[in-house]
């Protein structure tokens, strides 16, 4: 089996305004020779990551735009409504209450949006520019209907993060963020985290029954996962897929009957240089610091047809194919 994995660093602050950040991702586009019947994927800022598998892409050249589109065409008639995934060992804790969102609708096809690491540069007063979050936003919104955001982790603050979204996007805009290293090291993010009202999904296994969840959005599954946590809680290693969590992902992919599946972590399991300038981080001390684990949820992945592993972490951009 054959995989994808890519990366994207803070590549926008370049940029002077959104209007150049949407030309290229429009370059990108003609590199990778995307079609409108693809479901589009904007892997945008500060170290968004993705392995896929296994997709006839060609490879990226070292002078890639930072942003990614990929497009996938529906083989059934969608639906919206969420699995029950019960943890295989460890009954999950029940979710919070569900008030807002509604039930998200179910397209025929449709586009997200992935960011990850904007961290500081969000919010109002001095990061409120196209420069920075802002203009990444604004790029994402040029390009079409989005319906649905997903951040995995290194939101850090995340209130100035979803105000961002909301000046942007409007107050109702889904938006799904998951735990980074950064919020695994600040009780009060955890803590906003778990209290946040992410709408109908399937909660994670004790532990993190709120920070890794699943949902469904017309063919697509996606599943966050918070790669912090163990049965003793959200915030338990150093970062690594553990037996708690790989056996809860199981099951999860087990059960779910959507032909595209889309799994989110903060930390890569194959960290890359970036594609631009080389710059290598994080090397060693990511889900590779644990390569046994990594190896067994890389094939778990792959056993499952996943089609792409989304994350961030090391700041850089990259898309690169695994074998696994």
């Amino acid at each position: 089996m054959r995989s994808w994995l890519g990366c994207c660093p803070t590549c926008l602050r370049k940029a002077s305004s959104s209007e150049e950040a949407v030309k290229g991702l429009r370059r990108l586009g003609r590199v990778l020779g995307l079609t409108p019947s693809l479901i589009l994927l904007s892997l945008l800022l500060l170290g968004v990551a993705c392995a896929a598998v296994p997709t006839a892409l060609p490879p990226i050249s070292p002078t890639v735009p930072p942003t990614v589109s990929l497009t996938l065409a529906p083989t059934a008639t969608p639906t919206a409504h969420p699995l029950a995934v019960p943890s295989p060992t460890v009954p999950p804790s029940p979710p919070p209450p569900l008030s807002s969102p509604s039930p998200l609708p179910p397209p025929s096809a449709f586009a997200f949006a992935v960011t990850a690491d904007m961290r500081q540069y969000a919010g109002p007063g001095l990061y409120d520019s196209v420069h920075y979050f802002r203009g990444a936003c604004e790029a994402i919104a040029a390009l079409g209907d989005v319906a649905f955001m997903v951040s995995p982790g290194d939101i850090d603050p995340p209130l100035g993060v979803q105000w961002t979204l909301s000046q942007t996007f409007g107050a109702d805009f889904p938006w799904y963020p998951g735990v980074g290293n950064h919020e695994a090291e600040t009780p009060d993010d955890v803590a906003w985290l778990q209290a946040y009202d992410y709408g109908p999904v399937n909660p994670g296994p004790s532990g993190c029954p709120t920070t890794t969840y699943s949902f469904d959005y017309g063919v697509a599954h996606l599943v966050m996962l918070n790669v912090y946590c163990d049965a003793g809680g959200p915030t338990e290693t150093d970062g690594k897929i553990s037996d708690h969590l790989y056996e809860w992902l199981a099951a999860d992919l087990q059960a779910t009957d959507r032909p595209y599946v889309f799994v989110f972590g903060h930390e890569p399991a194959f960290p890359q240089p970036d594609a631009e300038t080389g710059r290598e981080r994080h090397i060693g001390d990511s889900l590779d610091a644990h390569p046994a684990s990594r190896d067994r949820f890389w094939d778990l992945l792959a056993a499952h047809g996943v089609v792409a592993y989304i994350c961030g972490h090391t700041h850089n951009y990259s898309a690169v194919r695994i074998d696994g």
